[in-house]
C-alpha cells in the first residue's frame, strides 16, 4: 500500500517585483500551513519523503507541513506540468510507503484529478472544483512500487481545503 499527499504550496505573497520563484509564504499561508502540519502528523501512514519544487514558497510550505521528513528539492518540479510530476511520483524509492509532493498549479491539481478516478465520488467532484493555495488531496493505491501508482488503481480517500477545521 502507498499513500500518496499532494500539497499546493501555502498562499503566497503577490509578485510586486520580486521573481515568481522568489515568492514567500503569506503570514496567512504561514499559519494554514501550521494548521495542516497538525493535521498531517495525525494521518494513518505520515509522509516518510518530501518532493518539492525549489520555489521558496513551496519550501517554506515543505518545511512547515513535513517539519523532521527527509526533503528532496528538485529543479524539474517547478511550475511543471501533471505528467512530469506523475514521473516523479513513479521514481520514488520503494521504501517510503508515504510520499508529500509539494507544488504548483495548475500541475498539482492535475495530477490530483487524474489521480483521483477511484474513490468517493463526492471527494472526486470536490478535487475538480476545489484547489486553492493550500489544499492537500491524499491518495493510496494497493501497489507494492511506486512505478505502479496509476489512476487505475489509486483513489482519493481525503481532502483538506484551507481554511483547516480545528
Amino acid at each position: 500500500m502507498r499513500t500518496l499527499y499532494i500539497l499546493r504550496h501555502g498562499e503566497a505573497a503577490a509578485a510586486q517585483g520580486t521573481p515568481d520563484i522568489d515568492r514567500e509564504l503569506t503570514t496567512a499561508g504561514q499559519a494554514a500551513m501550521l494548521d495542516l502540519a497538525r493535521i498531517l502528523e495525525m494521518m494513518e501512514t505520515p509522509p516518510t519523503v518530501a518532493l518539492c519544487s525549489p520555489a521558496m514558497r513551496t519550501r517554506q510550505t515543505c518545511r512547515t507541513v513535513a517539519a523532521g521528513t527527509p526533503v528532496e528539492i528538485i529543479e524539474g518540479m517547478y511550475d511543471a506540468p501533471a505528467e512530469r510530476l506523475y514521473g516523479f511520483v513513479q521514481g520514488i524509492d520503494k521504501s517510503h510507503n508515504a510520499a508529500l509532493l509539494v507544488g504548483h498549479n495548475p500541475g498539482v491539481h492535475q495530477l490530483a484529478a487524474m489521480l483521483s478516478r477511484q474513490g468517493d465520488a463526492q471527494l472526486r467532484g470536490r478535487v475538480a472544483t476545489e484547489f486553492k493555495p493550500g489544499t492537500l488531496a491524499v491518495l493510496r493505491a494497493r501497489t507494492l512500487h511506486w512505478a505502479d501508482f496509476s489512476p487505475e488503481l489509486s483513489e482519493i480517500i481525503d481532502l483538506r481545503v484551507p481554511p483547516f477545521a480545528a
